[in-house]
Order: C-alpha cells, then structure tokens, then sequence
C-alpha cells in the first residue's frame, strides 16, 4: 500500500538557521584571510545587495541556491576590484568552505534510527529546496536519491520535483508519503499530486489554510513511524469491502 517515503531536509531533520548562520561566518572568515580587499564590504552586509540585484536580473536563481550564490561571490570580488580571473577561483572556493560547513548540521534527536528504521521498510527519497546533500550528510545508505530545487529546476510547490520522485521510484502518487515541515511547499505540493502527508509541527500550530489538513501531525521525527503506520491503517479501513 505504502511503498516509499519522501522527506524534506532543512527544518525537517535538522534546524536550518543555526547550521546556516555557522556556515556564513565560516565563509567570511575565509573571505578575510583569503580575500582581505572584500573586508569592507563584508562589513558593511554589501553581499545581500548584491544579491538583491543579482535576483533582480535573474529570478529563476531563486530556485538554483548554489550557483546564486557562486554569481553573488564573484560579483562582489569583482566589485572590489579583483581580476575575472581571480574571482571566479576565489569564489569556487570560497563556496566549498561554505557548501562544506553548510553541511556540517546537528540532527533532531533520534533522526537517524527514525531513517534506520523506515529505509528497512521502505525506499526513502530527499526533496530540498535547499541545497544540503545526503550524502555528504552521511545518510546516504539511508536514501534511494535525493532531489532539489537546482536540479529539478524549479522548488517545491510546484509539481516537478514530486513528479520527478515518484518517477524515479516508479510508483504512483497514492503508494507514497511525503513529510515535510512547510505548509506550502511541502503539505500542499505533495497533496496536488494526490501524495499522503505528515506535517511536520513542533510549534503545534493550527493548520495555516483552507487546503485539506496533511493526513498526519507530528511534532518530533520519533513520532514519525507512528504516523506513518496510522496513515496505512486509516487507508486499509477505508478500503471498499
């Protein structure tokens, strides 16, 4: 009945910000060292601005992370006047030592025997936004494959990234669940193809809209197989006969 579960990454098994503000002072700090003439800029937050304008000439970045911020590094070593040359290196390792510490997250308790547990059941699949990897997370041994905004082309809600998964598993829409901490992206992305889902809610907020409620609510991954398993007995009681 239920073949597969998909999972969102940042906020789903690990807190986002702190990994991600680790990460940005990881990167100025190499900047500095590396890249002293960009002291100022860093300083002055120069890179947000730059990546506003970057944005504003190219939308569809919103949706490629890494290589947005690739463009916005070497705009900036460019705008403090380093060679085409040197920026490009410059910013290809500048971004490593970020992508490096970007992984470098501390999981919500029990998220790895949680996957332990439901990779020996079920295929697992990642679909990010973002652009954390899992395998450099060590969990790929847990994960058929992951997907993201970059390489789908386009983030969730938007249907391609659902569509792209239950391809690759080969399985249709209602045979798997997707959890996931956001409404939008991923609740109701995951229900417009006709996927069950779990919400993920430490905050033990009230359902934000007026879009079908997820078939599941948890607050923690350990409660994660519970509901995975109310799911299927709520689909085996509705079966006809």
């Amino acid at each position: 009945m239920i073949k597969a579960i998909t999972l969102d990454l940042d906020d789903t098994l690990w807190e986002v910000w702190p990994t991600l503000i680790a990460a940005e002072k990881t990167l100025h700090q190499w900047l500095n060292n590396h890249c002293p003439d960009i002291s100022a800029l860093l300083a002055d937050n120069g890179l947000m601005s730059i990546r506003q304008r970057v944005l504003s000439d190219e939308p569809d970045l919103m949706h490629r992370v890494s290589e947005m911020r690739l463009r916005v590094l070497e705009q900036a070593l460019l705008k403090v006047g380093y060679s085409p040359s040197w920026a490009q290196q410059a910013a290809q390792s500048a971004f490593e030592v970020f992508l490096e510490a970007r992984h470098q997250v501390t999981f919500y308790p029990l998220v790895i025997d949680v996957l332990d547990n439901l990779s020996r059941n079920y295929r697992l699949a990642a679909l990010s936004n973002g652009n954390a990897n899992v395998y450099r997370l060590g969990l790929g041994k847990y994960f058929s494959f992951g997907l993201n905004a970059e390489m789908v082309g386009i983030g969730k809600p938007h249907p391609a990234m659902f569509e792209q998964a239950l391809e690759k598993l080969e399985l249709r829409a209602d045979q798997v669940i997707h959890v996931g901490d956001n409404p939008t992206d991923d609740v109701i992305g995951a229900q417009q193809l006709g996927m069950h889902t779990v919400w993920v809610n430490p905050e033990k907020l009230d359902w934000p809209t007026d879009n079908p409620s997820p078939n599941a609510e948890i607050e923690c991954m350990e409660q994660l197989p519970a509901s995975i398993e109310f799911i299927i007995s709520e689909l085996i009681n509705t079966e006809p006969g």
